[in-house]
């Protein structure tokens, strides 16, 4: 068969038959029982096949890559067999990688030398993995069913900046509000500028800086223009002094301060704060400095201001323009994900970086602020899975702070998990030790201790 005739349905198919499971587009595809990541990739006259292995070893990732050249159909099964085999029996020596690397499933992007929040640590195995990347939602299938296979955005992916689209009530400022809290958990400087501040206000660690704040303080911080005469030019002078002061550090690939700019429509057409936005995106990630750009469209913004920002976030739209910036990202003979926008509900999206997947679009369900990492627990966790059962008891503590141990069992009977008091309170201490929950009080009937997540 021609390589032209190589169709879409015909690689899925053919990762299906090996044992790969498709995951985004048929170009995706991950093999749960070896742990490869699979990607087929369009070349002028030929197909590519890689295999990723990744795993960790003292907080180091390792990475395994195999390639192969695909010129025809009858040589398409033989490649991903091949690539996977060679993933798989190479993986013992490892190659040590430095710079971030992002894939899928229990693939997490990792940093070398980041203190990881111990709330992001959980058991995988009898091993704890650390989960480097700031978590913001699953990728979901054509469907816009959840899979299991999450969004993280790595320091070096914020650093290249952020943009989000989408009409009113897509829930721009809600995935906004989720990076800045994922952020804020690294202990990063976060500035916030907004014309609605009582959209932020409720955050936990937020400061409302007034016209004689200086020094950043540590936690959120919230430039309120929602009186200020002039949006623009209060936003611009705003920037201008991150400019200013940042630029006289010391360069650096590690995040210092994370800028979100929310509605910035409101002032895009001003010339001279759409000049000091390029400037800023532009000059600041060199210094440690991400900025993340909420607007209606992304046609709003400059195409040097497009040019700097590696990751776009586009949620519900119906602008032309906007599709076909997604569409023009898209693999040929792909699923049209610009056309999902048109029917997005809140919450759901197309998320595209240079540094994901190569820079493919792929819908996604964002996380809302404080939402747990992992939402999708299904009610008939078998009882034998401590992994699951940690998580579902960490979900009930999360949704009802100030809870006993007698509580909890009874919770997770109601969601069909039957279990021993004994075994909760074997989880209940593993999950303390692990500084995932603490003890608050002790002062209830009978001396009860009271747990809430941390």
């Amino acid at each position: 068969m021609a390589l032209k005739d190589i169709l879409p349905d015909r690689i899925k198919k053919t990762m299906i038959d090996v044992g790969v499971e498709p995951v985004a587009s048929p170009v995706f595809g991950w093999s749960n029982k070896d742990k490869v990541l699979v990607i087929v990739e369009k070349k002028k006259d030929h197909y590519e096949v890689y295999g990723n292995r990744v795993f960790f070893s003292d907080k180091k990732m390792l990475k395994i890559s195999e390639t192969r050249r695909v010129d025809g159909d009858d040589e398409l099964r033989g490649a991903i067999i091949s690539v996977i085999n060679s993933a798989v029996n190479q993986m013992i020596e490892g190659v040590s990688v430095k710079d971030p690397y992002t894939a899928i499933d229990m693939l997490f992007t990792v940093q070398e030398g980041r203190d990881v929040p111990k709330q992001e640590i959980l058991p995988t195995t009898t091993q704890q993995i650390h989960v480097y990347g700031n978590m913001i939602g699953y990728i979901c299938d054509q469907n816009l069913q959840v899979t299991n296979n999450p969004v993280l955005l790595s320091e070096k992916m914020l650093l290249h900046h952020i943009i989000i689209t989408g009409s009113t009530g897509g829930g721009k400022t809600e995935v906004a509000k989720r990076i800045v809290t994922e952020v804020e958990k690294t202990k990063k400087k976060i500035l916030v500028i907004t014309p609605e501040a009582h959209l932020w206000n409720k955050l936990e660690n937020v400061h409302i800086l007034g016209d004689n704040d200086s020094d950043l303080e540590d936690g959120i911080n919230v430039v309120d223009c929602t009186n200020a005469k002039d949006f623009a030019k209060e936003a611009s002078h705003v920037i201008e002094s991150v400019i200013e002061h940042y630029g006289k550090m010391e360069q650096t690939d590690n995040l210092r301060l994370l800028v979100v700019v929310d509605e910035a429509h409101l002032f895009i057409d001003q010339k001279d704060f759409e000049n000091v936005l390029e400037s800023a995106t532009r000059i600041l990630r060199k210094f440690g400095v991400s900025c993340v750009l909420l607007s209606h469209t992304y046609a709003d913004f400059s195409r040097g201001i497009r040019s700097n920002v590696q990751t776009h976030i586009a949620l519900y739209t119906n602008w032309a323009r906007d599709l076909s910036f997604i569409k023009a990202f898209q693999a040929d003979g792909t699923v049209d994900y610009s056309k999902l926008l048109l029917s997005m509900p809140e919450g759901y999206g197309i998320f595209r970086s240079r540094e994901f997947l190569r820079n493919q679009p792929v819908p996604c369900r964002f996380l809302k602020c404080y939402e747990m990492m992992y939402p999708n627990i299904k009610q008939d966790i078998s009882i034998d899975d401590q992994y699951q059962r940690r998580l579902a008891i960490l979900e009930i503590i999360k949704d009802n702070p100030k809870i006993s141990a007698e509580e909890i069992s009874s919770n997770m009977a109601k969601r069909s998990i039957s279990v021993a008091n004994s075994t909760v309170s074997r989880d209940l201490d593993w999950l303390e030790n692990q500084d995932l929950i603490t003890v608050v009080d002790t002062s209830g009937k009978g001396g009860r201790k009271l747990y809430v997540a941390i």
